[in-house]
């Protein structure tokens, strides 16, 4: 006869054995699932301020710009924008995150200067370029100061891909591309 003890030892020996085999298979089928794992290296290559200081608010504003060429596994992304701020001494900086699998964010923030100066005429703009690496099928996020500005996407699936552009902060014209 077959003691209590001996038992229920049996079962929590098996019961932990099971355990550490489906945590181990778990884990595999984790680690291999991996929604990031397949997609090609994304990365914000160059941001460079190209200008800031007044312009006045009657001038139409420079068309933004949005151009595309593939790479060979994604593509190539250059965005020139103009948005509005708040002083016309800022300095911009840009963050690039991948906030989902296909899905990028381009996070640019203004750095106010110490004494901050006011436009005699017009409004305070800047305007930035961006080159990234995206993979072929991306989603990009432009967000200024935690704003959403617009939205790049490309779809290799399509015959010619697709493009599109948001506006401009400051009302620069919408381009499509």
């Amino acid at each position: 006869m077959v003691s209590r003890t001996s038992l229920l030892a049996a079962a929590a020996v098996a019961f932990a054995v099971g355990v550490a085999a489906g945590g181990a298979a778990t884990a595999v089928a984790v680690s291999t699932d991996s929604p990031f794992a397949s997609q090609p290296d994304a990365a914000l290559q160059e941001f460079d301020t190209v200008s800031v200081g007044c312009v006045d608010p009657a001038a139409e504003g420079a068309v933004d710009r949005t151009v595309s060429a593939p790479n060979g596994s994604g593509a190539d992304l250059t965005l020139r924008e103009n948005v509005t701020v708040d002083d016309p001494n800022v300095a911009l900086d840009a963050r690039f995150d991948r906030i989902a699998p296909g899905t990028y964010r381009l996070a640019v923030r203004t750095e106010q200067p110490a004494n901050r100066t006011a436009c005699d005429a017009g409004r305070p703009e800047a305007r930035f370029a961006a080159n990234l690496t995206l993979p072929s099928d991306y989603t990009l996020l432009l967000t200024v100061d935690g704003e959403y500005v617009g939205v790049n996407y490309a779809s290799a699936g399509a015959t010619s891909g697709s493009a599109g552009a948001g506006r401009s902060v400051s009302g620069g014209a919408k381009n499509e591309s």
